[in-house]
């Protein structure tokens, strides 16, 4: 059984506010917003992302993790 936790951070550009959470919670992924902009990622690449950390957790048996990212991920223009 997998147990991972999305958490959703409120506000568009929270980067610093991430990554505190992340010292707090030992988040295992977080998805931050100024990031994927400058990388320019897609829905596509940021969805295998996800599957790819939760593949490795389950191969290392580790069925259980938490995700953090931004409320406003999926409605930026950059988003395909």
């Amino acid at each position: 059984m997998l147990i991972f936790s999305f958490i959703r951070l409120m506000g568009r550009s929270a980067s610093h506010i991430a990554l505190e959470c992340c010292l707090q919670t030992q988040i295992n992924l977080a998805i931050i917003g100024e990031e994927v902009e400058a990388k320019k990622q897609t829905l596509q690449e940021i969805v295998l992302l996800i599957a790819d950390m939760i593949t490795e957790r389950a191969k290392n048996d580790r069925d259980y993790g938490k995700l953090l990212y931004f409320s406003y991920l999926f409605t930026y223009p950059f988003i395909n």
